[in-house]
């Protein structure tokens, strides 16, 4: 969040926590903000929170989540054991995060569909079907190999959970649609998402354009924050690779960054963008515009994330997938839920007729399946468009390759204690103009 929308939120959540934990009492509604999870009980009976403040508190529940499934888990179901009121969006939205927390507490995957099949049982018999059932019906079906079962599933969820919208972690399901393959492939009517410019802008063209492209894009005060980092991490390890930054909304000051970085391989691309905190449009902004940029600069393209920094030479991608038509970097994950991989961060796009079918699958996706300015819904969209594209391009035929091999991914995240102070300055508004 930038920083108007992150303090509005906290004042969003601190007003209602003290209504709802304790009318006025700091002590237990500062108690409520560290933990959720000791509060659950006055979070069910409370009055409906706005979404913002429900998003928030599902955000914290969440990291209680990943630090320790077996806790959350504990408190969620004491919690349900005690409820006896009617099914509310709050609910609705705590027995997913019940399910997450019996999910994460199994390391072995098996396992974890043994642990679900019966946390479901146990669900359907009290709640009945409900979103939570249909989201976690849909993973186990998923992972059993039943696609076409499982985006139903996992669409009715997003479609019965309704405007509240599903937590943070399950935002993609609200881009799923089991039967519109046909809306980004043949036949295409769109070719473009409302409100964006119909063309980039070139600020940039590079002296000595490299071998393959490194491409990352975001908007101005996200580029100003991590693009630095990312361009003196590629040129410790690969002095000849392009390297193509897209920004959005680009300011003065973000054009003073760019002119002050001395190097003979950067190519830049801006546009204007109506909705300014769309994150969303903004992590998809380089898959979208991908076959735009590669008009100019025909080579296989690297696309990672803004704020990851490269560890290894690019160019050894170009050796290393040779005339592969794309490079999937997969995760475990996403055979439960689609929307969790491929990694936006690692993923190759060759330059031959294949690749260029896949950009163009990209750029059909995103212009039939994005909308503008809704970003609790918009969220992990780029990876759910990597999925399905990867799915598609295999059923196709396409020359790909699905890999986590480490020498194979070549950026990452940036280390936590850096990555902390850029995120705070960030959000303090240092980097906007």
């Amino acid at each position: 969040m930038n920083e108007k929308t992150n303090s509005g939120a906290q004042r969003s959540l601190r007003r209602w926590a003290t209504r709802a934990f304790g009318l006025g009492r700091p002590d237990l509604t500062e108690a409520a903000l560290a933990d959720p999870l000791l509060h659950l009980g006055a979070l069910l009976e409370a009055p409906q929170p706005d979404t913002v403040t429900l998003n928030t508190l599902n955000a914290r529940i969440d990291k209680n989540i990943r630090r320790d499934p077996a806790r959350a888990g504990h408190f969620l179901q004491t919690a349900f054991h005690a409820y006896d009121g009617p099914r509310t969006p709050v609910l609705d939205r705590l027995l997913i995060q019940a399910l997450d927390a019996e999910w994460r507490g199994q390391a072995d995957q098996a396992e974890k569909g043994r642990a679900l099949g019966r946390k479901l049982n146990l669900f359907e018999t009290t709640y009945g079907t409900v979103p939570a059932t249909l989201l976690y019906r849909g993973a186990l079906a998923l992972r059993a190999g039943g696609r076409h079962e499982a985006f139903a599933l996992q669409a009715r969820a997003a479609h019965e959970i309704g405007p509240v919208g599903m937590p943070w972690m399950h935002i993609g399901a609200h881009g799923l649609r089991p039967d519109a393959g046909t809306d980004w492939q043949d036949g295409v009517t769109s070719r473009s998402i409302a409100d964006t410019q119909q063309q980039i802008d070139w600020y940039r063209t590079p002296k000595n354009p490299g071998p393959i492209t490194l491409l990352a894009g975001g908007d101005s005060a996200f580029f100003r924050a991590y693009g630095p980092s990312l361009q003196a991490s590629l040129r410790a390890h690969d002095a000849t690779c392009t390297l193509h930054f897209h920004i959005v909304n680009m300011t003065p000051r973000c054009a003073a960054a760019i002119d002050a970085l001395d190097d003979p391989c950067l190519s830049v691309t801006t546009e204007r963008y109506p909705h300014a905190d769309d994150r969303g449009y903004f992590a998809s902004v380089r898959f979208y515009r991908l076959g735009e940029i590669r008009a100019r600069l025909p080579q296989p393209a690297y696309i990672t994330d803004l704020d990851n920094v490269v560890t290894q030479p690019i160019a050894s991608a170009h050796a290393a997938f040779g005339t592969a038509d794309a490079a999937w970097h997969s995760h475990a994950s996403q055979t439960w839920f689609p929307w969790w991989g491929p990694s936006a961060a690692n993923t190759y796009v060759g330059a031959g007729p294949g690749g260029e079918q896949i950009a163009d699958w990209m750029r059909a996706y995103l212009a039939a399946r994005f909308r503008p300015g809704n970003f609790f819904k918009s969220w992990w969209i780029d990876q759910l468009m990597l999925n399905e594209i990867a799915h598609t391009a295999q059923e196709k035929g396409l020359h790909t390759i699905t890999s986590r091999v480490p020498a194979l991914t070549l950026s990452h995240p940036l280390p936590n204690d850096q990555r902390l102070s850029i995120r705070s300055a960030f959000l303090a508004g240092d980097f906007a103009d």
